[in-house]
């Protein structure tokens, strides 16, 4: 995008985000780095990340993961960090394509919890969801059956 349509998307942002009382809040699943677009062009002051990312996420070492239910469950870390998943790739069709950055270098337990469950009293802060979990964001949404029937979202 250039630098004239980004500017003119801000401002619309601006706009737009200016007649809502506070911010917005975004649960951010698979966050791992700054904002992608559209989002990116929202002003920080106006919006609020709840995020999570096993990548980021792990100062205590523990890959944690959002998922439909909670429990263990082996992730998969790839060549390149942000292509890991609770989902192995099949190495012989991702190598097909010449992407084998997107191989395993090893799988390790994780523990997985539900959006709700994470979220837990803030659920009604909610505004926006942001799901980018590698090939498990249905598995992601099914978790998130209480966030979605109070029709915060």
């Amino acid at each position: 995008m250039t630098s004239i349509a980004q500017r003119r998307l801000r401002d619309l942002c601006v706009s737009i985000l200016n007649e809502i009382e506070g911010r917005i809040v975004m649960f951010d699943v698979g966050s791992g780095g700054e904002l992608k677009p559209p989002w990116d062009c929202v002003p920080a002051n106006l919006i609020e990340i709840v995020g999570i990312d096993p990548e980021t996420d792990n100062s205590s070492g523990d890959i944690r993961c959002i998922s439909s239910k909670s429990g263990k469950a082996l992730f998969h870390i790839a060549v390149d960090p942000r292509a890991s998943s609770l989902h192995e790739v099949e190495g012989q069709f991702v190598s097909r394509f010449g992407m084998d950055s997107l191989l395993s270098e090893q799988s390790i337990m994780a523990d997985c919890i539900t959006a709700d469950e994470y979220l837990g009293e803030n659920i009604d802060k909610i505004d926006v969801v942001d799901v980018n979990t590698e090939g498990h964001d249905l598995q992601v949404l099914n978790g998130a059956q209480q966030l979605f029937s109070k029709g915060m979202v």
